[in-house]
């Protein structure tokens, strides 16, 4: 049985979905490097004490304005969390083309990407036939 080849609608929903996959992973990926900063910055922060051993323990207070500026940066943390949590919850409630329910997209995913590759080889068989016959 033969198999039946994607339409352009469908062609056209791939790359849509592959552009939004690469824009959330790099999202994710600056979120993530940011999300470090913050923690590094919070743990390296004097007002918070670091572990002691139990011979060495003290407790030095730390002033108000350095408390509350780590306070702060926790806050941010918890609305970057809560953005981001809302902004998915927006990809995730967007609806599927008709003509995709009940299709394997996966399926179509792997013939997408046969179709590059085999661009990418006619592409180049086309520049190396070029070349040799100026040459």
């Amino acid at each position: 049985m033969a198999s039946k080849q994607p339409t352009s609608q469908q062609l056209a929903y791939l790359d849509e979905l592959k552009q939004r996959l690469l824009d959330l992973r790099k999202r994710q990926r600056s979120f993530m490097d940011e999300t470090a900063q913050i923690l590094r910055t919070i743990n390296n922060d004097p007002a918070t004490p670091q572990p002691k051993t139990a011979s060495t323990i003290s407790f030095p207070v730390a002033p108000k304005a350095e408390t509350q500026d780590c306070g702060g940066k926790i806050k941010e943390l918890i609305k970057r969390f809560e953005d981001l949590r809302q902004t998915s919850r927006q990809f995730s409630d967007q609806t599927l083309p008709d003509e995709l329910v009940g299709v394997d997209v996966r399926k179509l995913l792997r013939g997408y990407e046969k179709l590059i590759l085999e661009g990418n080889i006619l592409q180049n068989s086309w520049l190396l036939l070029r070349k040799t016959t100026e040459s």
